[in-house]
């Protein structure tokens, strides 16, 4: 629905969007392949066989493979994931480059890791599309769990996930790669280059909190960037992205161990890793456990915020820029989410289910102040 926020029709506003998406293949729509095609290319490049399993993401098609085998126990699971042909194969290369440094710099971070073909590649391009590019399949260790987002926690566990993203990214802060500075959409800093998404957003209060924080972020955040680390990061320490399993009857192990029995057994989706400021980082993190009620918003964010400083300490810009930065990615999420939601109706269900409260979480963050915030912090 137009209104008066809209840009002009050939704005170079429009027009660099229109590149952010392209090249994010935010746009694409591509057709889901046959599982038997799948199972066909795992054979004769893997040596697997087994049953598929068809999982719900945002671009790639992906699958759950129960393999067959005759050890104990007789099935293994691992992650297939299938590139769209809009994506280019040199970003896939990208993600893989990282789960393999990250592996290496880290051995105990609970990340996937990637199981090379028959003649030791880590990815082969099996099958075409409507795109320009081969569609890349790749085959990655399934790591167990569900996903936090799921279940309730301590505020000691949302400590243990700030220190394992500030330990992810002390492992990433060594890397480099031809395609990290990439154009993404989900870069917190190409946040200026989405307002002419506004028009997908129906709710006229939400389009005012969204307007409110393209304001913040060029008053509060874009003055700051100068001063604070830039790296590659995961990009998306969601609540999703983060594995736990219960029941874990180890406490000293190094696998992110808690004293209430949860371990955190996986951090999950490298698909939007991205050279930019390292406080974005943390601020999605932070993000995710944003609360849309009562009289502390950060309530829960505090604790993840706390836990990542214990292992890298951040200075007091950088920290300024998580504060501000949190509410943003929660209208990075409105926007991308909407706009996709109108290209794809099909998905829409899927994709809205992950901003269901997004609209009282921007309100909710709003009543509080950026330094009430930071003074609960330092």
């Amino acid at each position: 629905m137009p209104h008066a926020t809209d840009p002009p029709k050939h704005s170079p506003m429009l027009a660099n969007l229109t590149d952010l998406l392209g090249e994010s293949a935010l746009e694409v729509q591509e057709a889901r392949l046959d599982p038997e095609a799948v199972g066909e290319q795992l054979m004769q490049n893997y040596g697997l066989r087994g049953t598929l399993q068809r999982i719900a993401t945002e671009k790639d098609d992906t699958f759950v493979l129960t393999a067959e085998g005759k050890g104990d126990p007789p099935s293994q699971k691992y992650l297939v994931k299938i590139s769209s042909s809009f994506e280019d194969p040199d970003l896939v290369d990208f993600q893989s480059a990282v789960l393999e440094h990250v592996a290496e710099e880290d051995v105990f971070l609970p990340v996937p890791r990637i199981l090379r073909t028959v003649d030791g590649q880590l990815m082969i391009g099996c099958f075409s599309g409507s795109g320009p590019f081969p569609r890349i399949l790749r085959v990655l260790s399934y790591l167990d769990g569900e996903p936090l987002g799921t279940t309730n926690v301590s505020r000691a566990n949302h400590e243990q996930i700030g220190r394992l993203d500030a330990r992810l990214s002390v492992a990433l802060s060594s890397f480099g790669h031809p395609k990290a500075k990439r154009p993404l959409a989900w870069d917190l800093a190409n946040f200026p280059k989405l307002e002419p998404l506004l028009r997908y957003t129906e709710s006229a209060e939400m389009r005012e909190l969204l307007m409110r924080q393209f304001a913040i972020f060029d008053e509060q955040i874009v003055p700051r960037l100068p001063d604070v680390t830039h790296q590659v990061v995961h990009n998306d320490m969601n609540r999703y992205n983060v594995l736990i399993r219960h029941g874990v009857s180890n406490p000293r192990s190094r696998r992110f161990p808690w004293k209430t029995g949860i371990e955190i057994s996986g951090v999950i989706d490298f698909g939007d890793v991205v050279y930019t400021a390292l406080p974005f980082d943390l601020a999605i993190a932070a993000s995710s456990q944003l609360t849309p009620s009562g009289s502390d918003p950060w309530v829960r964010a505090r604790s993840i915020v706390r836990g990542y400083r214990e292992v890298r300490p951040l200075t007091t810009t950088e920290l300024e820029v998580v504060v501000w930065a949190a509410p943003v990615r929660v209208a990075v999420r409105t926007l991308l989410i909407n706009y996709q939601s109108a290209l794809n109706p099909e998905r829409g269900v899927y994709l809205n289910s992950h901003i269901t409260d997004n609209l009282a979480v921007l309100k909710s963050a709003s009543k509080v102040s950026a330094s009430s915030v930071l003074r609960g912090l330092v």
